[in-house]
């Protein structure tokens, strides 16, 4: 059954969401850092890129009409880095985006549903529709988070973080507040981690790191590269923890998401 409005604010009243924990920056002890050299990992970017193709991939009807619908959602939509941060986040705690894949792809839809909530007429279908459509969507959402391989544990636990990053969401736009840029993409990273196997404190500094990246994101988007600043600022603060090949690949990565110069420092 596809999750209504009033169910997920509903749902936002109800369920504690993630707490982001102070920060207290200081670098992991050599003792735990595993170079990434000795991980044999795919590529963040090729991870990345296919997201959305992965996503249409596993799309249960045999009707083209369904999935063209789905992929139009899936253009229409602004860009989101939540995703990648899913992704990279699991990089981050040693572990192979492709475990995440199923998750970030979760993350997509829920970017879809949060804009279709926000702004409506996204496509060329009317706005009750589109709001059926995206309804339906969260139970895709489900699904692909379940598909991963991690065990029970994790997915218990992705699945209420990304449950409560969209209630909240709903929430705020139902009572016309401001929309928190960083959310999801905090949401996101925190999941990356928490499927990788990373720490407490692992998950809870790319949580940081992904509430700083995503409201830096959306100020480069409304204001240029410049207004992002001071979150890439924090951004790099957080990295400083993780071992250095790592975060080095993470940082190329995200700056090659956010279409930022080479000369751009996070």
């Amino acid at each position: 059954m596809a999750l209504s409005l009033s169910h997920a604010v509903f749902c936002s009243a109800t369920m504690k969401l993630p707490r982001i924990s102070p920060s207290f920056h200081r670098r992991k002890p050599a003792s735990n850092i595993v170079a990434m050299s000795s991980l044999p990992q795919p590529s963040l970017s090729t991870a990345d890129a296919d997201v959305a193709p992965h996503l249409l991939r596993h799309i249960r009807s045999p009707s083209p009409s369904i999935i063209s619908t789905v992929q139009g959602f899936l253009s229409a939509t602004p860009p989101t880095i939540a995703p990648a941060l899913c992704l990279a986040a699991c990089a981050l705690v040693r572990s192979s985006p492709q475990v995440a894949l199923d998750t970030a792809c979760a993350l997509h839809l829920a970017h879809v549903h949060s804009a279709v909530i926000s702004r409506r007429h996204l496509t060329g279908l009317s706005s009750p529709v589109e709001l059926m459509t995206s309804d339906g969507l969260m139970v895709l959402m489900y699904e692909m988070i379940t598909r991963s391989e991690a065990d029970a544990g994790r997915l218990q636990r992705v699945v209420v973080e990304v449950a409560g990053a969209v209630a909240a969401i709903v929430a705020e736009v139902a009572e016309g507040a401001e929309k928190e840029d960083g959310r999801l993409p905090a949401c996101g990273a925190a999941c990356g981690a928490i499927l990788g196997g990373g720490t407490e404190e692992e998950v809870e500094r790319t949580r940081r790191m992904g509430m700083h990246m995503g409201r830096a994101h959306a100020a480069a988007m409304r204001c240029g590269v410049a207004a992002a600043a001071d979150g890439l600022g924090m951004v790099e603060l957080e990295l400083e923890w993780f071992d250095g090949d790592i975060a080095d690949h993470v940082k190329d990565f995200l700056r090659t998401k956010m279409s930022f110069p080479h000369d751009v420092t996070i």
